[in-house]
């Protein structure tokens, strides 16, 4: 499969011939993916970016969708909408760096930029969305950015926002949970 640039997904998204087309498939563009995207071969892009896959959460866990509770207890709930993204909060969470942060008082984030760097213009419809969010804890490292849909990604950052409002900034996570 060839690299595409993130104005190739946008146009699989928006013609009608690229629905239904491969979709399901998950396209990562420098350690970045474009999720569900319908994918259509295109030429190399001129800044080549190696491809990488993200394996489908295990199921054979003690509870699927969720990661298992340690001595703190304190889970991070997320919208189902957000499956694509659970096995990175699941490691996020292993690793200890999940905790709830308030985002106005981080310095404003360079993703937009950085993505244009390596990939090119962001497509009209889409945001560079933060696959660890940063109200999680979440870095603007192009491994934790990813295109998507703006309304999709606007949609689940306030959902999980929502989902946690009980929890106090600072509260570290060592478990996640998807909602239905």
């Amino acid at each position: 499969m060839a690299v595409e640039t993130g104005k190739q997904i946008a146009q699989s998204f928006s013609t009608p011939e690229g629905i239904g087309n491969n979709v399901g498939q998950m396209v990562i563009l420098g350690g970045v993916s474009a999720i569900d995207a319908p994918v259509a071969e295109a030429p190399v892009s001129p800044k080549p970016v190696p491809q990488t896959t993200m394996e489908p959460p295990a199921t054979n866990s003690p509870a699927a969708g969720s990661t298992p509770a340690s001595a703190s207890g304190n889970t991070l709930k997320l919208p189902a909408s957000m499956a694509d993204e659970l096995p990175a909060y699941q490691q996020a969470a292993q690793d200890g760096s999940l905790v709830k942060t308030q985002s106005s008082t981080l310095p404003r984030s360079q993703a937009r930029q950085m993505w244009e760097d390596i990939n090119g213009p962001v497509p009209d419809g889409f945001d560079v969305d933060h696959i660890i969010q940063r109200q999680h804890g979440g870095a603007d490292d192009i491994s934790n950015l990813q295109l998507k849909p703006s309304s999709l990604n606007r949609s689940q950052g306030a959902q999980a926002m929502h989902l946690n409002k009980a929890d106090s900034y600072g509260t570290k996570y060592d478990s996640v949970d998807l909602q239905q």
